[in-house]
């Protein structure tokens, strides 16, 4: 397996929600924060899938196992509430 890292920052002026699926993992960003996830994918296909809900509002979709997110460079499960988008 190898590891993947994918960051997003945000850059618009108000809030972005980004879900995490199939984890029940739901982060809220601010101007300038960026959430990165690590994970480990499958050699073959797509590291992941983004679906763009609304302007602020995205959903992950992680093509491995057991994503870890940071928030800057400090681990996010103090910043996740649960939500499943679907």
């Amino acid at each position: 397996m190898r590891t993947a890292t994918q960051t997003i920052v945000n850059r618009i002026e108000k809030p972005i929600y980004i879900t995490i699926e199939l984890t029940p993992q739901a982060y809220e960003l601010e101007l300038g924060e960026e959430l990165t996830l690590i994970y480990d994918i499958e050699v073959d296909g797509n590291a992941l899938q983004i679906d763009f809900v609304s302007e602020n509002e995205l959903v992950i979709w992680p093509n491995g196992e057991d994503p870890r997110v940071l928030i800057g460079d400090k681990p996010g499960a103090d910043r996740n509430w649960k939500f499943k988008h679907r």
